[in-house]
């Protein structure tokens, strides 16, 4: 996420945009708001939510199923 690589190279925080053009690239951004994500968002019924809620769970299956979104999400957004 550019939000976390432009701490790297110090990159203003406003200047961390993702390739989608709508604004700056946290990680709440990719998971479930970028439109690059919007069919694997709707493919895996993510829900809006605060990225600390998405992994606040104990059932193996669902843990499951959101690490299989985050596979198929990250090679949107490589460079």
């Amino acid at each position: 996420m550019r939000i976390e690589t432009g701490r790297w190279s110090r990159t203003p925080v406003q200047e961390r945009l993702c390739i989608c053009g709508t604004g700056i690239q946290p990680e709440e951004h990719v998971l479930i708001e970028c439109p690059r994500s919007h069919h694997q968002i709707t493919a895996y019924n993510m829900q809006a939510q605060p990225l600390n809620e998405l992994f606040d769970t104990e059932d193996t299956k669902e843990l499951h199923n959101l690490a299989e979104y985050i596979k198929k999400i990250l090679p949107l957004f490589r460079i």
